[in-house]
């Protein structure tokens, strides 16, 4: 029995979206092929691909079975579809019911912590958008319109914490405990002030000199940095130093700040600790929006450590 390339397609008008049954046309005038699962060769069934298609046979795709006529596979395709349509109405309810418990779940948290209200607030927490050329994408969205893949960036005005709670408490607001409730509450509060304190900062800062200077600041933040030069490597300590003229300097760690102001030689005692140096300083040729001006400190000389916030202990 041989079998034409016509399908024929058996679905319902009250389905719409429900996937619809294809069967083959044969030779045979009013009579289909209906799709079986396996074709009867002992090597034409892979079970590990028992979750494709239904199952079929990969040899003959399902359509080995016996001829019906056209009207008993209408019949049978529509019982098929029939209950489809009653499997895919109850996994509506019930998505819809979980939209309303989870919903429930969300209102009940904001009336207990109303401060929680600004988490549904994406503009306020973050959301995302599509990466700009040449800016590093966090993650990858999906345009339905062009059915293509695009790079995204998820932009968090408030921070991580904020951002993440945010997230939890609209998709698994089960997850918020009062302990949780109250430190996103704080944290909010707390990323506000600390977004004031940056645009103030921001307002005050001045250019970047340039030239041999003596610098002032305190240390934000330090990072190794390695390197390689044939067959060695080096590891140089960078550090980020926040000025009293508003701008950001960033240089190798000098070896003058060992054993001046109490500083034992353990270099993560340095974050936080007002340093005095003088070094060459260059403004960067790119300058990010919204941060900072930033310059490159070179040949850094008359180091010393004026104060230290802590004092770490190293034990052997």
């Amino acid at each position: 029995m041989t079998a034409t390339a016509t399908a024929i397609v058996l679905t319902l008008a009250e389905a719409p979206g429900v996937m619809p049954v294809f069967v083959l046309a044969t030779t045979t005038p009013g009579a289909v092929i209906w799709p079986c699962p396996r074709c009867w060769d002992e090597d034409g069934t892979i079970r590990m691909y028992s979750h494709v298609a239904g199952g079929v046979c990969f040899k003959c795709h399902g359509f080995g079975g016996a001829e019906m006529t056209l009207a008993a596979a209408q019949a049978k395709a529509t019982k098929l579809l029939k209950g489809r349509i009653t499997r895919a109405r109850k996994a509506e309810r019930e998505r819809l019911a979980k939209l309303a418990a989870r919903q429930d779940r969300i209102d009940a948290l904001v009336a207990q912590h109303p401060g929680l209200a600004e988490l549904l607030d994406e503009t306020v927490t973050g959301h995302a958008r599509p990466a700009e050329p040449g800016e590093d994408a966090d993650g990858h969205g999906w345009d339905y319109e062009t059915d293509r893949e695009y790079p995204m960036v998820i932009v968090k005005p408030l921070g991580d914490f904020v951002y993440t709670m945010a997230t939890t408490l609209r998709h698994q607001p089960e997850r918020m405990t009062a302990k949780r409730c109250t430190a996103a509450v704080e944290a909010i509060a707390k990323a506000r002030a600390r977004a004031a304190a940056h645009q103030a900062k921001l307002a005050a800062a001045g250019e970047v000199p340039t030239g041999r200077i003596v610098i002032t600041g305190t240390v934000m933040a330090l990072w190794e940095k390695e390197a390689t030069f044939g067959y060695r490597a080096t590891t140089t300590l960078k550090m980020r130093v926040e000025t009293t003229g508003g701008w950001v300097g960033i240089g190798t760690v000098p070896h003058g700040f060992w054993g001046t102001g109490g500083f034992d030689g353990d270099y993560r005692g340095l974050k936080g600790a007002t340093v005095k140096l003088t070094a060459t300083v260059e403004p960067a040729a790119q300058q990010r929006e919204g941060e900072l001006p930033v310059g490159w400190l070179a040949r850094p000389a008359k180091a010393e450590v004026l104060a230290l916030t802590s004092k770490l202990t190293v034990v052997e």
